[in-house]
């Protein structure tokens, strides 16, 4: 554990606001149809900043719960800018590497099973040298703990501006 924590480049996740000659902002969101109350914790605020911010899409990997896809809906969100898609594990990290994401999410709901997440998600945006806003669970502020802070969301507002600015 502290092996790998060690090995690991932390400049990888460090944002660097590429130019985006498209115009499009993607953001990756890793989901699961048993993470519908973590959708909760960033969803209001992406739906916010993807209604002022037309260029601005979304894209969840993995099943996404009925009630993330409800809340974009009432939103007003049009449905050409979120895209979903399941992946085999097996294929994950080949998914991964073909993706043009911006930056990605990892917002956690304080509830007693995201208590003892690991901070999988961070490692695998620094896998494609992105940026993740995160949730301030503990292990996400363990391995942010080497200068990463900004990267953490404490509130609600924190989401909104955080998104605001890396879009």
């Amino acid at each position: 554990y502290t092996t790998l924590f060690r090995s690991i480049d932390l400049g990888l996740f460090r944002p660097e606001n590429p130019v985006r000659e498209s115009g499009i902002v993607t953001v990756g969101w890793p989901s699961s149809p048993t993470h519908h109350m973590d959708g909760q914790i960033a969803l209001a605020e992406l739906i916010i900043v993807m209604r002022e911010c037309s260029q601005v899409r979304v894209e969840f990997v993995g099943e996404v719960p009925g009630p993330i896809m409800d809340a974009l809906a009432r939103g007003r969100i049009d449905q050409q800018r979120v895209r979903a898609q399941s992946v085999p594990i097996r294929l994950y990290p080949a998914f991964l590497s073909m993706r043009q994401w911006e930056f990605t999410v990892a917002p956690l709901a304080p509830a007693k099973f995201n208590l003892s997440k690991s901070w999988l998600k961070l490692i695998e945006a620094g896998s494609m040298h992105l940026a993740c806003l995160s949730s301030n669970m503990a292990e996400y502020r363990r391995f942010c703990a080497d200068g990463l802070e900004p990267m953490l969301c404490r509130s609600r507002q924190d989401w909104q501006e955080k998104l605001r600015w890396m879009v």
